[in-house]
């Protein structure tokens, strides 16, 4: 049986190591969850996040990683927000399916891994949280260098070439 578990803070950090974007993340039972995210992953989510926050009156952030990065949070520059050392958390996903649902005047995230795990993780926010939410995201991508602006192919395609093996 799947369960699903609220999320109620998410920090969000760029892991070299990794190449992944992590959402350090915590329960209302003080769990402590990792999320790890891919560069695809979030190129695929961009624009039904961007469209919410638009239709919900906020201009969401400008992804060009030719800008600047602006801090991530009050007096910390942009390379102090790559991770030194993540406490151990008691649980760690490598998210492949994003569900977005809306609420109201929430939008819902719902971080899924693969099939056989058991748990679904989610987050509700508000138009303003999920704006700044994905500011962070946007900003944590220019650490890796990540352009999330062209969106991801759909598919792979194979082109046949002409050789002959003798």
């Amino acid at each position: 049986m799947t369960s699903k578990i609220a999320l109620v803070s998410l920090n969000v950090s760029y892991s070299p190591a990794q190449d992944r974007v992590l959402l350090s993340a915590s329960t209302g039972d003080e769990q402590r969850i990792h999320l790890w995210l891919t560069q695809r992953l979030l190129r695929l989510i961009r624009p039904h996040v961007e469209t919410w926050l638009t239709n919900n009156g906020i201009d969401p952030v400008e992804s060009n990683e030719n800008k600047p990065n602006k801090s991530t949070a009050p007096g910390k520059s942009p390379s102090q927000a790559v991770p030194k050392k993540q406490p151990k958390p008691h649980q760690e996903l490598l998210v492949t399916h994003i569900d977005v649902g809306t609420q109201g005047k929430k939008i819902q995230l719902t971080f899924r891994g693969a099939e056989h795990q058991q748990n679904q993780y989610f987050v509700q926010l508000q138009a303003g949280q999920l704006n700044a939410w994905w500011n962070g995201i946007v900003q944590t991508c220019g650490l890796g260098k990540w352009s999330i602006e062209d969106p991801a192919p759909e598919a792979l395609t194979a082109q046949e070439t002409g050789v002959t093996l003798h």
